[in-house]
């Protein structure tokens, strides 16, 4: 009995420890992914649609990262167009991600002609144990910055990617203000 009093605990500490991981290694790799879609969305529509925070790569991070955001606070949460005209599909929980995530959009990679996308992404630890143990005593974590705020215990995750740009994006045209407002676009 006295055994399982002691260990029971720390047993329970470290598959809640482990849970948490395989959750900031999903994000991770969602943040990578989010990283490349930025990157195609800069690399195919003009430097205007996405000069400004809110363009068409923050627009894409934001749809792949919407999946694992866990906010519920915020602006209208993302909804992906379908088929039928003034339909969508709504991302659950996704209400505040365009306030969890950053873009930053660059066009020469040292005179390569190159897209690179800057993603960063304010993760949520959401499993109890296991997130308290990513920002005990200390404020960076596994190369991460950690962030309390709003009670919860994030984690900034921050992953580029470049693409190379066979062509000059100079002629593309502009996203029509139809097509802006239905994207919801800035």
């Amino acid at each position: 009995m006295v055994e399982a009093i002691v260990v029971l605990p720390l047993f329970i500490f470290i598959v809640f420890l482990f849970v948490q991981s395989t959750f900031v290694w999903t994000a991770r790799q969602m943040t990578v992914y989010a990283a490349y879609c930025a990157a195609r969305a800069a690399l195919v529509y003009n430097p205007r649609d996405y000069e400004s925070d809110g363009g068409i790569a923050k627009r894409a991070a934001c749809e792949v990262l919407g999946w694992i955001s866990f906010s519920h606070r915020g602006a209208s949460p993302i909804t992906i167009p379908t088929m039928t005209k003034g339909a969508g599909y709504v991302l659950p929980a996704s209400h505040g991600i365009s306030n969890q995530v950053s873009v930053n959009v660059s066009n020469e990679d040292d005179g390569f002609p190159a897209v690179t996308a800057t993603v960063s992404f304010k993760y949520p630890l959401i499993i109890p144990l296991g997130g308290l143990l990513y920002v005990w005593d200390s404020k960076t974590v596994g190369g991460f910055e950690a962030d309390t705020a709003d009670g919860w215990h994030y984690i900034m995750i921050t992953e580029s990617y470049t693409l190379p740009k066979p062509y000059s994006t100079a002629t593309f045209p502009v996203i029509h203000e139809e097509d802006r407002k239905a994207l919801d676009l800035r």
